[in-house]
C-alpha cells in the first residue's frame, strides 16, 4: 500500500520562519524590508512546490507480534519472544503418519529420560519440548501447554520453537523463521490449533471465553490471519485473506475438555456427517476438514457446536487431585 505525501501549503512553510528569532520584530517592523523578505519566502515556496518530484512512499512493514494470545501464563511467556528471536528446534520431528506404538514408546522413553538424575539443562529442554509436541499430536491441549510452561519465559528461543506447533498448530516437521513465525507452507497445509488452556481459577465445569489470533500466515502465495475462538455456543475458526488468491488448506478443530463437536458449519452452511454417524455420538474434533481461504475481503470460517461428553466410568474432580498427579499421572504395572 502506498500513499503520496501531502505538499506543504504556504502557511505551513511560512509560519515557522515568521515566528523564528531570525526575523525579529525590529526587521519586520521595517515596512519595505518586511515586504521584500516575505515576498522572497513566498516565491521560494512556490518554486519548491513546482520543482518537487511526485514520489510514492512505501509504508514500512508493521513490526509487532505475529501471535495474539490471551493474557494468561501462556501469553505472558510468549511475550518474551521478540520478532528476531531465533527459534530453537530441538531434535528433528517426523512428519509421517501417526503411529500409536511409536508414539507411546517415545512418550515413555522421554519420561524415563526426564527422571534421570544426571540429566543436564539441554536434556531437560529436549524432553520438555518432546513431551509438549507429543501431547499436541495426541490432542491433549492441557498437557501440551503444561509442558510448554515448564520451559519458562527465561528461554525465549525454546518458547519460539514450540508455541507455533500448538497454535496455530502447524505440523511439527515444518520449519520456523525468526520470532517463531512459520515459513511459507504448501497448498493443502494442515493446521491443528489447540485451545488456550483454562486458568487456575477456571477449574470448575463450564465454558470460558478464549481467543487467539495468528497474523500473516502464508500458504503458497496467499497470506491470511487465523482466529480461534471459544464461547458458550461453540468453537469458531475464522480466516481473513490479507493478500493473494484463494488457497486450499485443512483444519483440525479442537474441543474443550469434557465436550465434543456435535455439528459443523463451513461458511455457515451445515456439513453433512459421515455416512452412518449419528448426532448423539459423532465428534468433529480431531477430524481433518478441507477449507478454502477465499480471495478478496470475504472471510472463511468453521463453526462447531458443543455437546457434553459423559464418561462411562466414575471420575474424581480435577480439583481434588494433587498437582504432581495432575502433571505426571500414574503408571499401572
Amino acid at each position: 500500500m502506498s500513499f503520496r505525501p501531502r505538499p506543504l501549503s504556504t502557511p505551513a512553510l511560512c509560519a515557522p520562519f515568521l515566528g523564528a528569532p531570525i526575523l525579529g520584530a525590529p526587521l519586520l517592523g521595517t515596512p519595505l524590508l518586511g515586504v521584500l523578505l516575505l515576498g522572497a519566502l513566498l516565491q521560494g515556496a512556490g518554486q519548491a512546490q513546482e520543482s518537487a518530484p511526485e514520489t510514492s512512499v512505501e509504508r514500512p512493514a508493521e513490526a509487532g507480534p505475529w501471535l495474539t494470545l490471551p493474557d494468561d501464563p501462556i501469553g505472558r511467556i510468549w511475550a518474551s519472544v521478540g520478532p528476531d528471536t531465533e527459534p530453537w528446534s530441538g531434535p528433528p520431528q517426523s512428519g509421517g503418519a501417526f503411529d500409536l506404538a511409536a508414539h507411546v514408546t517415545r512418550w515413555h522413553t522421554t519420561l524415563d529420560a526426564l527422571d534421570d538424575p544426571d540429566i543436564d539443562t539441554q536434556g531437560l529442554r529436549d524432553c520438555r519440548r518432546e513431551l509438549a509436541l507429543l501431547a499436541a499430536l495426541d490432542r491433549r491441549g492441557s498437557d501440551a501447554y503444561a509442558w510448554l510452561l515448564e520451559l519458562g519465559a527465561g528461554d525465549p528461543q525454546a518458547i519460539a520453537g514450540v508455541v507455533p506447533y500448538l497454535f496455530p498448530g502447524i505440523a511439527s516437521d515444518k520449519a520456523l523463521g525468526p520470532g517463531g513465525r512459520p515459513v511459507s507452507l504448501r497448498k493443502g497445509a494442515r493446521f491443528s490449533p489447540l485451545l488456550p488452556p483454562k486458568g487456575a481459577e477456571e477449574r470448575a465445569q463450564g465454558i470460558f471465553w478464549r481467543e487467539a489470533i495468528a497474523h500473516g500466515l502464508t500458504v503458497e502465495d496467499t497470506t491470511f490471519d487465523l482466529k480461534l475462538k471459544l464461547d458458550g455456543s461453540g468453537v469458531v475458526i475464522e480466516f481473513q485473506n490479507v493478500d493473494g488468491p484463494a488457497v486450499d488448506i485443512e483444519i483440525v478443530l479442537p474441543a474443550p475438555e469434557g465436550y465434543r463437536l456435535k455439528s459443523l458449519y463451513r461458511d455457515w452452511e451445515i456439513v453433512e456427517r459421515p455416512e452412518g454417524a449419528t448426532e448423539d455420538r459423532h465428534d468433529w474434533a480431531g477430524v481433518p476438514i478441507p477449507l478454502t481461504v477465499k480471495a478478496g475481503e470475504l472471510d472463511s470460517s468453521l463453526f462447531a457446536r458443543l455437546a457434553r461428553t459423559h464418561s462411562r466410568v466414575p471420575k474424581i474432580p480435577l480439583g481434588d487431585l494433587s498437582p504432581s498427579l495432575l502433571e505426571r499421572g500414574i503408571e499401572l504395572v
